[in-house]
C-alpha cells in the first residue's frame, strides 16, 4: 500500500496451510515445537478489530529516505481486512471419509433390512443411493465441530464463517494449464528446445498421457514437472 493505512485497512491477508496449526487427529507432532494454540490466539486477536502497530519502535519505515527520519507510531485497524486460510487438511478428510463409509454402510444394511421384498429395481436403487454418497468429498460435510476435533480452536473456527472445499484438479483441468496457460511448464520447456534449435511437439495423446500421471501424483499442477 505504499505506507497508505486508510488502503491498507481494506487489504487481504492470505494464511496458508493452517491445517498445520491443527493438534489433533494425528498431526500433534507437526508442529516441531511451535505452540499452535499461541498461534490461533494470535491470529484470533488480529481478526477481531485490533489496532496492529505497523512497526517496530524505533523502526523507519522502508518507503521514507535516510533524510526523511522516523515516523511517529501508526496502528492499523483490521475491521475490514479479509482474512484468508487455506490447508489440506488430509486428517481431516481420512477421518471424515472413515466414518463416512461406516455411516453408508449402516444404513445401506438398515435399508436392506427395512426391504418388504428383494426386488432387483430396490436393490439398484440402494446401489446408487451407496455410489453417490462415496463421490461426496467428506470435506464438503464438514462442519465447525470437526475442525475442533482436527486441534483447531472453537474461537478461531468461529472467526471463519465462509468454508468452501477445492476439489483436486482432474485430467482434462492439467490437459487445460499445459495447453492454455500463459506460462506453462510444457511451453516453458518448448522454449528451452527452442533455444537449441529443436521444435518440440506434444500431441494430444501425449497430453492425456502426462495429464494422466500427473493426476495419479495427487500433488496437483507441480505433478507436471515431475512427469514431463
Amino acid at each position: 500500500a505504499r505506507g497508505d493505512v486508510a488502503a491498507a485497512e481494506f487489504g487481504i491477508v492470505y494464511v496458508d496451510e493452517v491445517d498445520k496449526l491443527a493438534e489433533g487427529a494425528g498431526s500433534a507432532s507437526r508442529g516441531g515445537g511451535v505452540n499452535t494454540r499461541s498461534v490461533q490466539s494470535a491470529l484470533l486477536k488480529l481478526m477481531e478489530d485490533a489496532e496492529v502497530p505497523l512497526r517496530a519502535p524505533g523502526e523507519r519505515p522502508p518507503w521514507l529516505s535516510r533524510n526523511e527520519g522516523r515516523n511517529e507510531a501508526q496502528v492499523i485497524r483490521t475491521r475490514h481486512v479479509l482474512f484468508i486460510f487455506s490447508g489440506a487438511f488430509s486428517d481431516l478428510e481420512a477421518m471424515l471419509r472413515t466414518e463416512q463409509a461406516q455411516q453408508a454402510a449402516a444404513e445401506h444394511a438398515a435399508a436392506r433390512a427395512a426391504a418388504t421384498d428383494g426386488r432387483e429395481q430396490g436393490d439398484d436403487g440402494l446401489e446408487a443411493l451407496s455410489t453417490a454418497d462415496a463421490l461426496v468429498d467428506p470435506l464438503c460435510r464438514a462442519h465447525p465441530r470437526d475442525f475442533v476435533r482436527a486441534g483447531l480452536e472453537t474461537e478461531f473456527i468461529g472467526r471463519i464463517p465462509v468454508r468452501v472445499v477445492c476439489r483436486s484438479l482432474r485430467r482434462h483441468d492439467l490437459v487445460a494449464i499445459m495447453r492454455d496457460a500463459e506460462d506453462s511448464v510444457l511451453k516453458q520447456m518448448q522454449r528451452n528446445f527452442d533455444g537449441y534449435g529443436i521444435d518440440l511437439v506434444v500431441t494430444d495423446e501425449a497430453l492425456d498421457e502426462i495429464a494422466s500421471r500427473a493426476e495419479s501424483e495427487r500433488t496437483g499442477a507441480r505433478g507436471l514437472l515431475t512427469v514431463l
